[in-house]
């Protein structure tokens, strides 16, 4: 943690986690039980993106941590659940454990013990934030982040454990789409059982469709449990991290060797899966024109397009002055990405 190197400082967390793992187990503390029986707001120093989404949502009202990062996965996956949380919270003290207290993800600030006149209010506008997201049904699901299957496992998951979980998803919201993403495991999201090697520069390294491509087996496992899904609901696939054109031409190329094998076993899977990929790199948005004459559609990942594009790390949390999802070059391949897709008559999300 004194170390003067940002990445480093941060893998302390990591000794801490596996230190707290040791004493929990030597003391019979049962992690399931530290959120407690009823629905309550989480403090911690820090969450990974896998505790995050461990987590039981019916007990989960929101969290505080106070270390962290606003672009980091924790924060984003709270946003996506609709969680309020608070990042970077240095205020936190131990005499906060069992208090009432409400958390503004809006304002980010937290009331604890509020006033009587305070908690009507604020539980008055809670109940309007309610409201405006049950008249604003959703259209589908923009993106699918597969990963969460592999962190929820202790082992590779099988075929079939895949096909469950891709079904679940497509046949509770079916008729409507749902746009799946293949493994984007690597950088910020790992998990051990894939043994993959450290690296000085995890965000530039072996990550996502990379690891997807040179471990075939692996990513034909997710392909042919995704096809199988495909009959229950309305999907569409994409891939992440794609950097040229062979990438997305071997993804292809691989996606219809699975279709040709699960047609040899008698399986079946929609004969209407739009294929698609993600623009997250600037080498992306350069070849878009040729990505787009290979595709059915465009995802704009830009939270790493801002991180590439500005060659700023996402997850170091000093350089959150600096990181400008607004920046002119940022629009700029935004407004480039989106005009490919259109001359080849694609939508772009």
């Amino acid at each position: 943690a004194a170390m003067e190197d940002p990445y480093l400082q941060a893998r302390s967390a990591d000794v801490i986690d596996i230190a707290q793992a040791m004493l929990d187990i030597l003391q019979g503390v049962d992690n399931a039980s530290l959120q407690g029986t009823e629905p309550s707001i989480l403090v911690a120093e820090d969450l990974a993106p896998s505790e995050t989404v461990r987590m039981d949502k019916s007990l989960l009202l929101g969290f505080i941590t106070r270390e962290g990062s606003s672009n980091s996965h924790t924060a984003i996956l709270a946003r996506s659940m609709n969680i309020p949380a608070l990042i970077q919270c240095k205020e936190i003290q131990d005499d906060w454990d069992g208090k009432m207290a409400v958390v503004d993800g809006y304002n980010a600030c937290v009331y604890v013990d509020p006033t009587p006149d305070l908690l009507e209010s604020l539980t008055k506008r809670q109940q309007e934030d309610v409201g405006a997201v049950q008249q604003n049904d959703a259209g589908g699901v923009g993106l699918f982040r597969t990963e969460f299957v592999y962190l929820n496992c202790k082992d590779f998951p099988t075929e079939d454990y895949q096909f469950e979980a891709y079904k679940q998803v497509l046949e509770s919201l079916a008729p409507k789409k749902v746009v799946v993403r293949t493994c984007d495991i690597g950088a910020d999201k790992t998990v051990d059982y894939m043994k993959l090697d450290h690296e000085d520069n995890p965000a530039l390294g072996y990550r996502a469709i990379r690891i997807c491509l040179t471990r075939r087996d692996f990513f034909k496992t997710q392909l042919r449990a995704l096809l199988r899904a495909s009959a229950y609901g309305n999907m569409s696939i994409m891939f992440p991290m794609i950097t040229s054109l062979r990438e997305l031409q071997d993804a292809k190329a691989i996606l219809e060797e699975c279709k040709q094998e699960l047609t040899a076993e008698g399986k079946k899977f929609s004969d209407n899966i739009e294929v698609g990929t993600m623009i997250e790199t600037p080498a992306a948005v350069l070849i878009a024109d040729d990505l787009a004459a290979e595709c059915d559609f465009f995802s704009i990942g830009t939270n790493d397009l801002t991180q590439y594009t500005c060659a700023l790390d996402r997850q170091n949390a000093k350089l959150e002055p600096f990181f400008d999802p607004h920046h002119p070059a940022v629009l700029k391949a935004i407004q480039m990405t989106i005009e490919a897709g259109h001359r080849h008559g694609i939508w772009v999300g």
